[in-house]
């Protein structure tokens, strides 16, 4: 009888062992996942848009749009205050963020024979010495802010080139008709129409002789989508100032034989430098 009461006691501490074990190890599992989800979370945190009262710095910036590092800088002064969202470009030529509507903003540089201006980052605790913004943006608003408020005394004229530009620019977006559906053939002929009123060529030999890759676009040949992807891409001023923003370019958009253009559809766009 003693022994069976000895093996009981002995088999009942050995399976609270067991189930002791078992809980710690549970426990010690726990704990690297715990760290793991706070190190996440602060991950998370840091990676987070940088928002200021003046400015939205991106988490993620964009690709390299303009070669900003190649110009040469000279003295411009010119005080505006933002009437909507500017987007600001680091000298890499990336898309870091904006400037929020009704800041105030002072101009220190322009760059030479460029449309690009640019101003010391005034905000702590970002990468970007300076900020770049584009002429046209400046300008434009710069401008408007002239008619609505009649006491600048100080604001700058507009360039004769600037007009000129601008008046090319309207001329060729006059030429997409909005209430019509495009067809392929339609389609190219406006390409070229567009080149010749700005100045540069529609060439489908840009196909076999472009300068770097392609770019993929979407487009759709509805006027009035057609007209928006100009718009929204700045097509228009891509060809007239190129990525440097003072070299026009020449451009041809591949469209695949019997692809389906009754909706979106994808399409290359080939290009290279003007020569005059």
């Amino acid at each position: 009888m003693k022994k069976r009461i000895v093996g009981l006691l002995l088999s009942f501490v050995l399976t609270f062992s067991l189930f002791g074990c078992g809980n710690n190890a549970d426990q010690k599992q726990e704990e690297p996942q715990e760290e793991t989800e706070q190190e996440e979370a602060q991950q998370e945190e840091i990676q987070e848009d940088i928002e200021t009262e003046n400015f939205l710095f991106l988490k993620e910036v964009g690709k390299v749009e303009y070669l900003l590092g190649e110009f040469e800088w000279e003295e411009s002064t010119i005080e505006f205050t933002t009437q909507y969202e500017t987007d600001v470009y680091d000298m890499e030529g990336r898309k870091v963020g904006y400037i929020k509507s009704n800041v105030p903003v002072t101009i220190t540089e322009h760059g030479i024979n460029s449309g690009w201006y640019r101003f010391k980052n005034p905000e702590n605790g970002t990468d970007y010495e300076y900020l770049c913004v584009l002429r046209d943006d400046v300008e434009a608003q710069v401008q408007n802010e002239t008619e609505n408020l009649e006491e600048q005394a100080e604001t700058p004229i507009l360039s004769d080139e600037y007009i000129e530009e601008q008046k090319m620019y309207d001329e060729a977006m006059s030429l997409i008709d909005e209430n019509k559906t495009y067809t392929i053939e339609e389609f190219h002929q406006l390409m070229k129409d567009i080149c010749e009123k700005i100045g540069t060529e529609y060439d489908s030999n840009l196909v076999s002789n472009s300068e770097g890759m392609p770019g993929e676009r979407t487009l759709n040949l509805k006027g009035k989508k057609l007209k928006q992807f100009f718009e929204e891409e700045q097509f228009i001023w891509w060809l007239m100032m190129g990525p440097t923003g003072s070299n026009k370019m020449d451009v041809y958009i591949y469209i695949e034989d019997g692809i389906d253009t009754s909706e979106d559809f994808e399409v290359l766009v080939f290009s290279r430098y003007h020569k005059e």
